[in-house]
């Protein structure tokens, strides 16, 4: 593994839901926590949550990407790119690509319509059926389906277009 992708897997970002107590983190790429502050989960229902996961799934591909930068050669953030009609037509079908993920039991559904507008699902009554600990780890499963569909749907994306 080079020095880049060593620095990639040491990455972890962390992230607070502005006016909830609930925070997420992403490691490694793809390991994605969630945790609530004491009392939080009970008070809330199904379509705050769904709120609120599209929320952490956004902010956390916010925090990745700026991190990610960090992790880059100055020379190659400092340098302006070169983009050539190749790498617009990539950025144009990447804009499009739509990654999904789920809980195993289909409760918790995320979305990403390209990287940016991510939206969350969650079954009816799941707040009320599934402890926090459930719920929490619906959740990670959900996140890591969603990660690496939208991550492999782009790398098949980079070889069609770049190959």
């Amino acid at each position: 593994m080079n020095g880049h992708a060593q620095r990639l897997e040491a990455l972890t970002v962390r992230v607070q839901v502005p006016g909830a107590a609930i925070g997420a983190a992403l490691t490694r790429r793809n390991e994605v926590t969630l945790e609530f502050g004491p009392g939080e989960y009970q008070r809330l229902t199904d379509a705050d949550l769904e709120h609120h996961l599209a929320t952490v799934a956004r902010l956390l591909h916010t925090a990745w990407l700026r991190a990610y930068r960090q992790t880059l050669d100055p020379s190659i953030v400092d340098t302006p790119g070169v983009d050539n009609d190749t790498d617009r037509a990539f950025y144009d079908a990447r804009a499009e690509v739509v990654g999904r993920g789920a809980s195993p039991d289909g409760r918790i559904r995320l979305t990403a319509h390209g990287p940016q507008r991510v939206t969350a699902g969650i079954a009816r009554g799941t707040v009320a059926e599934l402890s926090e600990e459930q719920f929490v780890e619906a959740f990670r499963a959900a996140g890591v389906a969603l990660i690496l569909d939208y991550t492999a749907q782009v790398d098949e994306l980079k070889d069609r277009i770049y190959r």
